[in-house]
């Protein structure tokens, strides 16, 4: 591995998003993200990796925790917030999904516990992972 391409830092503009890299639902939300990052500001790993586990000790982060975290101004955030966190950097008109913030957090929370729970029978296991586009490798860390 070339170790030069390692880095773990983040920029004071960028989005790190740590994710079950076996988990059919993370896989999307990537794949949506990479689509989307019209402001070249997310940057992944999964959190079983290296920059995973760094990270993740950084913050403090449970070994528990298994669903997307996002890392963002030096703040780590999960499950609901994780998701809401992503929103402002999307473009038009997925920004418009900010008014999630207006929905009491409890229900937020419970809503996203529901759907994390049962994410592998909705959305299946990833078994193969997509191969980037040169572009897009430089956006996962080691």
């Amino acid at each position: 591995m070339n170790v030069k391409r390692r880095r773990y830092y983040l920029r004071s503009d960028d989005v790190l998003v740590l994710y079950d890299g076996s988990c059919g639902l993370c896989d999307g939300i990537v794949q949506f993200l990479l689509a989307h990052d019209v402001k070249n500001r997310f940057y992944f790993a999964a959190l079983d990796s290296e920059t995973g586990v760094i990270y993740r000790k950084r913050y403090g982060i449970s070994a528990d925790v298994d669903s997307v975290v996002v890392i963002y101004k030096e703040r780590a955030m999960i499950y609901d917030d994780a998701a809401i966190a992503l929103v402002p950097h999307l473009p038009l008109p997925y920004r418009l999904g900010q008014v999630a913030k207006i929905v009491p957090k409890p229900i937020r929370y419970a809503a996203y516990k529901l759907i994390a729970k049962n994410r592998y029978r909705f959305f299946g296991e990833v078994t193969a992972c997509k191969l980037p586009t040169a572009a897009e490798r430089v956006k996962f860390l080691a």
